[in-house]
């Protein structure tokens, strides 16, 4: 298990040129990677993990051609920084294929997650998903490093029959190490220069929300 902490920031449609020029002129901060990842959340027909404020992911990541599984907590928002606990692993015996939606590896998961996941087990359905490219920089300077993920696409419902969906267009900044406070300044700099916004919902909250 660890903890994630992350600051997400709601970007304007229109601002992908901004945030690219802002992003390739960051100081300290350089391009990483593009992929492609989709991601199908579980839940019961009664939403039984959302009542248990968690969230079960399934993750093809179409650069790497594998499969991942997390289970996460809706966790706290704590002076911006979204505050989450996190269990994940590859999914080892999965079809390397994204129309193929692997089996989940209960046994890869530590004790914490089964007394979470093992009662539910047999009543897991896909709810919903929520497909997007990312872009992600790495800023590293002296002690600290954070990711920066930009993610555009779109959630939708899992069932042919709601025909819902939501955009998906947000900056993500992800604590690795150091001064939790230069990473707010990036956060502010960032609604500043590209009038982005606190993003209080996460995909998973905004996923479920469909459904209301």
């Amino acid at each position: 298990m660890s903890m994630e902490h992350e600051i997400a920031l709601a970007l304007p449609a229109n601002t992908h040129d901004a945030l690219h020029h802002w992003l390739n002129h960051l100081p300290h901060t350089q391009y990483e990677r593009n992929t492609r990842l989709l991601n199908v959340y579980l839940d019961t027909p009664d939403h039984d993990l959302k009542r248990l404020k968690a969230g079960l992911r399934l993750r093809f990541d179409t650069e790497r051609s594998c499969w991942i599984q997390t289970l996460k907590t809706a966790g706290a928002l704590k002076d911006g920084i979204h505050v989450r606990q996190e269990w994940e692993s590859a999914l080892q015996h999965a079809t390397p294929e994204a129309q193929a939606i692997p089996t989940l590896e209960l046994a890869a998961f530590p004790d914490d997650a089964h007394l979470i996941l093992e009662p539910l087990i047999e009543a897991l359905r896909p709810a919903f998903h929520t497909d997007f490219t990312r872009t992600i920089y790495q800023y590293v300077h002296d002690d600290n490093a954070f990711e920066l993920a930009f993610d555009d696409g779109l959630i939708r419902c899992a069932h042919q029959l709601n025909g819902m969906s939501t955009p998906i267009h947000e900056l993500e900044i992800e604590y690795k190490a150091g001064d939790m406070n230069i990473m707010r300044q990036l956060a502010l700099d960032a609604q500043t220069q590209l009038q982005a916004t606190p993003q209080t919902m996460s995909k998973a909250a905004r996923g479920y929300a469909l459904f209301d």
